[in-house]
């Protein structure tokens, strides 16, 4: 139970949610984006203000940070990121929430990719200036 809580506090704090440091007294933050598939498998996200934006499937499946797409010592990337953008048949299956800070994505190809909601907020314009920073 005492590792379970001090897990979240951990997580909140690293993640900016809530009031960081085990404290979440106050009302619930609204979460930065929601991730949503669209017909034919494309994405939309709906930022904090309501705003809907679309969103490659190819720009978030090439921006993986997955130890299959990412070296984990090295940070070399090891899938071909150019070619995951251009493709136009890939297309996301299914989403399933993780947590109050990330979404899972399963995709045509196989591939599974959890990003964290301020990432896909930063993504499309949203939040914040670097693109890949709350990944």
């Amino acid at each position: 139970r005492a590792l379970r809580k001090a897990t979240r506090c951990v997580l909140e704090a690293a993640l900016g949610l809530k009031g960081a440091g085990g404290t979440s007294k106050g009302p619930k933050r609204q979460a930065p984006a929601s991730l949503r598939i669209r017909p034919g498998g494309l994405l939309e996200v709906r930022l904090r203000g309501g705003d809907l934006k679309p969103l490659s499937c190819g720009e978030l499946r090439a921006n993986c940070r997955c130890a299959l797409c990412v070296d984990e010592m090295t940070g070399e990337i090891k899938i071909d990121q150019e070619k995951i953008r251009k493709d136009l048949t890939l297309k996301a299956k299914s989403l399933e929430q993780v947590g109050n800070y990330a979404v899972s994505v399963l995709w045509s190809d196989g591939h599974q990719t959890m990003v964290a909601l301020r990432a896909l907020a930063e993504m499309v314009g949203g939040e914040g200036k670097n693109k890949t920073s709350a990944w």
